[in-house]
């Protein structure tokens, strides 16, 4: 499935018992500001660069970074124009577990 809009194209799959998460930013651009409860997820920088915010901390990302977001973990992107983030998820999309901040 795709998503897309005017700051990103997302691609999910269902991948054993979660999802995997392809994005691409067309822009430099901001996503997540969200947490999950129960959801675990592992994301890998593919390629380009960018902020990660976790917990309120940023840490700058590039090429090869790996970031694990435990539940409960408040998190956000900033990505640069033409990165893509890869995202293994330990459960599929489910709206209910998803919570502003």
């Amino acid at each position: 499935m795709t998503h897309e809009d005017s700051r990103r194209i997302l691609t999910s799959m269902l991948y054993k018992d979660g999802e995997i998460k392809i994005i691409i930013a067309k822009e430099r651009c901001e996503l997540g500001n969200h947490y999950h409860k129960i959801k675990t997820e592992n994301f890998t920088l593919i390629a380009g660069s960018g902020i990660v915010e976790l917990e309120g901390e940023k840490s700058l990302i590039y090429e090869g970074d790996t970031i694990e977001v435990n539940p409960n973990e408040k998190h956000a992107f900033f990505l640069d124009k033409d990165s893509i983030l890869f995202c293994i998820c330990s459960k599929p999309y489910d709206h209910s577990d998803d919570y502003t901040y």
